[in-house]
């Protein structure tokens, strides 16, 4: 009888574990359907604020490409209307990689003059990659430079107007130059993270809240971004597909069977002291889960479990290091993306340089074969002067690449400044002895440098000042400051004519020589490049008739970078 009492209440122990595992499990299951949902709508409200934050990025981009064109010198002289072929050259969107702009417009007087595209050129109608009606791309210009989102025909498009002028801002407006990017699939990937749809589309004025909303158990988010004419773009951002239901249905299968298994007492034991456990655990990953959204969110501090005291270490650790390695990999995608374009630039400009004499030689050439072998003395004495013109170019060219070349690849390390000086005398002196010019050095200590980005902007620098007239002497000089070194290269030439100092300091402003820009040394696209990339500042202080000073200052490598800016004295 003992016995069968003992059944009958173990029976209704385990009867009641049961009753009390079900309705454990039931509210789990809907807990966690709940607090899914919800974390689902947050998701995607999210989502959708980064994709207007994207595009608004985007249309600070595009408005930067736009205004390098529309201030461009060469585009100015050439305007109202430039050529098919230097157009092909020169202002077509996509032969540069990383571009955003899609198709340019030339507009003056309300009128579009030309339409540019990658496959069609000066063509004002719209086509099927460029469908924009041309009234609506003439009302996006102002005498003024604006950007911003559009919807040009019920086509969204980011949107970019400046007016064409010379670079140094002088001179009426001779038009606008119109940049689009349409939002079209190819940029989706670009806007929208896996796992969500992306919606676009025309509303008659902006919401300045999110929206959310559901689609057959999909949390769909609007938000809304103002175009140029007052009214919106709605942003609609969907999920790609219904949540995993079948994570509900494990949870409470895995409670019911562990309510099965155990006694009453041992599930109303371990419920409690698990319950202990699992709550530092809990608060680590509601931590982990705001802190993917607001990274100042700290996570908590736990005391009295050593397991939760490890994981927590090595979180912060691990997010620690994390941020590091993407701030480091920014850096150097940052660093080598501005390097590519501007020794793309650096290519293009000694294509222009070499390949213009180089035109002229065999134009003459050919009349002297005509001709019977007789041309007029100017004519022979202007031949000379494109051949030693191109002489010139290339000995420029051949220097950059010798002084690259000799310049050790070894990474940042402390060096003799007095050695490490001498060794730049060296690279200098056979075109010193050419010029008759003499290159002296100044400098002492000791400091953590980069030869090899640190030569090829010295090496230019000074060769620049000797090829400017014979018997010019070159200083360089050093000195260790509080956050690196400072840098000094002067001559005591006849300094720099007024109109090529200004292009000088625009040219070092962008941290790039401008297209079109002959005249300003092949060495000066490999000086600014190697500079952004030593996160080095350079300053111009031009003196006519006394000579020039460039000085410059670099952080010792590895502190925090400066950004290039450029002085003009």
């Amino acid at each position: 009888m003992l016995s069968g009492l003992r059944g009958r209440v173990a029976a209704l122990a385990a009867l009641v574990a049961l009753l009390a595992t079900v309705a454990c499990a039931a509210l789990a299951a809907q807990t966690l359907v709940g607090g899914l949902r919800s974390q689902r709508g947050s998701a995607a409200i999210a989502v959708a604020e980064q994709v207007r934050s994207r595009i608004n990025r985007l249309v600070q981009r595009l408005a930067f490409e736009n205004a390098d064109y529309a201030v461009w010198d060469e585009l100015y002289q050439r305007m109202p209307r430039p050529s098919d072929e230097w157009s092909r050259v020169n202002l077509t969107p996509g032969n540069t990689p990383g571009r955003l702009t899609q198709a340019f417009a030339l507009v003056a007087n309300g009128t579009v003059l030309s339409r540019h595209r990658r496959s069609t050129l000066r063509t004002p109608e719209s086509t099927r990659d460029d469908p924009a009606p041309a009234e609506a791309l003439a009302a996006l210009t102002l005498p003024e430079a604006h950007a911003g989102i559009a919807v040009p025909g019920g086509y969204p498009a980011l949107f970019a107007s400046h007016p064409v002028r010379a670079s140094d801002g002088s001179g009426p407006a001779h038009g606008a130059l119109v940049a689009l990017s349409y939002l079209t699939s190819s940029l989706h990937p670009d806007l929208i993270q896996p796992g969500y749809e992306l919606e676009l589309a025309p509303t008659p004025r902006p919401a300045n809240d999110a929206h959310l909303a559901w689609r057959e158990d999909r949390a769909a988010a609007t938000i809304s971004i103002p175009t140029h004419d007052g009214r919106a773009l709605a942003i609609t951002v969907v999920e790609s597909s219904v949540a995993d239901e079948g994570l509900v249905w494990r949870a409470v299968t895995a409670v019911v069977a562990g309510g099965v298994a155990s006694a009453a007492v041992a599930i109303l034991l371990g419920v409690g002291v698990g319950w202990s456990w699992m709550r530092p655990f809990t608060a680590l990953a509601e931590a982990c889960r705001r802190r993917v959204d607001d990274e100042s969110v700290p996570l908590p501090a736990v005391s009295g479990l050593l397991e939760a005291e490890v994981l927590r270490d090595a979180l912060e650790r691990l997010t620690a290091a994390e941020r590091g390695h993407a701030r480091r990999l920014g850096d150097a995608l940052e660093r080598e993306r501005t390097v590519n374009a501007v020794h793309q630039r650096f290519l293009t400009q000694l294509g222009h340089e070499i390949g213009d004499p180089l035109h002229a030689m065999v134009a003459t050439l050919q009349r002297l074969a005509a001709e019977g072998g007789r041309l007029p003395p100017e004519e022979i004495a202007a031949t000379l002067d494109r051949a030693l013109e191109l002489e010139s170019r290339l000995q420029e060219a051949l220097g950059l690449v010798g002084s690259e070349a000799a310049a050790p690849h070894s990474g940042p390390r402390e060096r003799s400044l007095e050695d490490y000086l001498a060794g730049v005398v060296e690279l200098l002196r056979p075109l010193a002895a050419s010029r008759g010019g003499s290159v002296v050095v100044a400098g002492t200590g000791r400091a953590t440098l980069r030869p090899e980005l640190l030569t090829p902007v010295l090496v230019n620098l000074a060769a620049n000042a000797l090829r400017s007239q014979r018997d010019v002497c070159v200083t360089i000089r050093c000195g260790v400051t509080t956050n690196g070194t400072r840098w000094m290269v002067e001559d005591d030439g006849p300094g720099i004519e007024e109109g090529l100092a200004v292009r000088i300091a625009d040219a070092c402003g962008r941290g790039e020589v401008l297209p079109g820009s002959a005249g300003l040394g092949l060495g000066l696209a490999v000086v600014l490049a190697n500079l952004r990339s030593l996160g080095g500042r350079i300053c111009l202080d031009n003196r006519p008739g006394e000579g020039v000073i460039f000085a410059i200052d670099l952080p010792t490598p590895g502190s925090e970078s400066s950004v290039l800016t450029a002085v003009r004295g």
